[in-house]
Formats: C-alpha cells, structure tokens, sequence
C-alpha cells in the first residue's frame, strides 16, 4: 500500500512543499518529510508512503530529536483537507487509515491554533479489552451502545 496524499493540500497547510527524505540504500520516495514553524514550536512530519505510517514530532528548537518534546506514529493511508470546527473558514488536515468517509479511520488532526501553532490530536485505538472499544465499535456498525451488554 501507499499514503495518498497531495502536494498541493500539505504545501497550502504547512507553507512549505514535502521533501523526500532518503538515504543512499533506499528509494527517493520512501520518506517524505515536511517542517512546519509556529510561534512556540517546530514541527516536523515525516510520511512513510510504502508503510502506510505518520510521524509527527514537536519541539522548541530541533524535532526528532532525545529532547523532542512529543513524538507520535500512527497508521496513515491517506490524508485530506478536512473543515476547522473550531475556526469557520479554516481547513486542517485528517490522517485516515481505511475508509476516509468514516469518521472512527481517522487516526489524526491537525488544525491551526489562532498564534499558528497547531494542535495534534491523534485519536486511539482502543483494545477491544476496554470498555471504550465497546462503545466505539458499536456506534461505528450504526447500532447504539448498551453498556450492560
């Protein structure tokens, strides 16, 4: 499989065009990585197009780094334009992986704070052992949830 995903969409977000990242031993179109600036943090994501994954890592002074201040991966096959609730008129990016017209495929957001600065929200995936996975399987197969089942 590979991410799909858009120039054009990732470039108007970030401000800047992805770059393919590659050492001598692998294919240029391996890793694509894009760095982004906010007023407190920088950013960088890297997509591993053939692995269907996302890395997103953020910190005042060097991303991916031993003092990054958070790093996440998470299963990506997709990524689009998506409406800022929070913000009319605003777009941010979903990162899906399955069917992008279901909402429980998204496995990550980024939206736009008014400084710049964005906001990450990855969303779990819940174990089935947890009640939350209950819930959230159920209301995905169009039924509603009974917790005493």
């Amino acid at each position: 499989m590979s991410i799909s995903w858009r120039e054009d969409v990732l470039s108007r977000f970030f401000g800047s065009v992805p770059e393919p990242m590659y050492s001598a031993d692998e294919p240029k179109d391996r890793v694509w990585g894009v760095d982004y600036v906010g007023r407190q943090l920088r950013y960088s994501i890297w997509l591993f197009v053939h692995e269907d994954l996302v890395m997103i890592s953020g910190d005042q002074r060097y991303p991916f780094t031993a003092e990054s201040l958070f790093e996440i991966s998470l299963p990506c096959d997709s990524i689009s334009e998506i409406p800022d609730s929070y913000y009319p008129g605003n777009t941010g990016l979903g990162f899906w992986y399955g069917d992008p017209n279901q909402k429980y495929n998204m496995t990550m957001m980024l939206l736009k704070r008014p400084d710049g600065d964005l906001k990450v929200w990855p969303n779990c995936v819940w174990p089935a052992r947890h009640e939350s996975y209950k819930a959230i399987s159920t209301e995905c197969a169009g039924k509603q949830y009974d917790p005493a089942s």
